[in-house]
Order: structure tokens, then C-alpha cells, then sequence
């Protein structure tokens, strides 16, 4: 993936969190590819998003990223998006 349509993607996934008020998402069903020390329940505040949504990018790992006022899954959109 082109890194400027990655950025483009993940600036797009902050301004949506921030715009319905979510401060954090939570880890959901993750699949480790690499040595990653995230875990199912984690919490990923918006300032870790970007290398959480880059590393779903660029296949390190697999999770969904929910939160209980946008019950959305990060990686639905990311995929419809790309």
C-alpha cells in the first residue's frame, strides 16, 4: 500500500473517532503475525491508533478495534475504504 494513502487512511479513521467522541478502542479477536505485545482486551488509545491501523495495513496483525459508543469495526472500514 502507497504510504501516503496510508496516512490518508488512518488521518481519516482519527477524525471520525474524534468527531463521535471516542477517546479509545478496545482489541478484539486478535491474530498475532509478528512478536507484538497487543492482546485481546487491550486498550488502544487514539495516540497508539496509527501503528495499530499500520500494522492491520501492512499484515503484522489482524484485529477489530471496538468501542462501546461506535460499535463499528476499524478493520470493516479500512477494508471497504481500500
Amino acid at each position: 500500500m502507497n504510504i501516503s494513502i496510508e496516512g490518508l487512511y488512518i488521518d481519516l479513521l482519527l477524525e471520525i473517532a474524534r468527531e463521535i467522541d471516542v477517546a479509545f478502542f478496545v482489541i478484539a479477536e486478535f491474530e498475532n503475525y509478528d512478536s507484538f505485545r497487543l492482546k485481546d482486551g487491550q486498550n488502544i488509545s487514539l495516540e497508539k491508533l496509527p501503528f495499530v491501523a499500520k500494522s492491520i495495513l501492512r499484515d503484522k496483525c489482524w484485529c477489530k478495534l471496538v468501542n462501546d459508543v461506535w460499535r463499528s469495526i476499524l478493520a470493516m472500514i479500512i477494508l471497504c475504504m481500500w
